[in-house]
């Protein structure tokens, strides 16, 4: 019995649904393992009830560079807290910046350095350990928080 046009479809369907829900569980139990977990928006932002104009917390006073680093890498490529790499030790990939110069990923310099050593020894190209772009050791810059006047 020939099977009709609309259910052949209905049918294509529903397997490429299911195959793009399989791509998303899989992309997503790879970022739960590189530490990259995708966080609810907060949705007090906008509700925020704080009326106080002594807020010393404003976007004057503030640093955009260092509000927009999503993760921090120790030398183990472990993701920390900023307290836990020390300021002199924050170094940043200059090819995995965004369009908008946003610093998404910051790392410590020794463990970077140690990875892209390693790599190199082996005769392979190193590569970033997050967008999976080719770098160098001219890529590694020194990250600062505080903006230079």
């Amino acid at each position: 019995m020939p099977i009709s046009r609309a259910d052949r479809e209905r049918r294509i369907r529903t397997q490429n649904e299911t195959e793009a829900r399989q791509r998303r569980e899989r992309m997503q139990q790879l970022n739960r393992r590189r530490g990259l977990v995708s966080r609810p928006p907060n949705t007090n932002l906008s509700n925020n009830s704080n009326s106080n104009s002594n807020n010393k917390n404003g976007a004057s006073n503030s640093n955009n560079r260092n509000k927009n680093v999503a993760t921090w890498y120790n030398k183990e490529f472990t993701p920390v807290a900023k307290k836990n790499i020390k300021p002199k030790k924050r170094v940043y990939i200059s090819t995995n910046v965004g369009n908008n110069g946003k610093i998404k990923t910051v790392f410590n310099k020794r463990g970077l350095k140690t990875f892209v050593r390693k790599v190199r020894d082996n005769f392979r190209k190193a590569m970033s350990p997050v967008t999976r772009k080719t770098i160098s050791g001219r890529n590694i810059k020194p990250y600062t928080s505080k903006k230079k006047n």
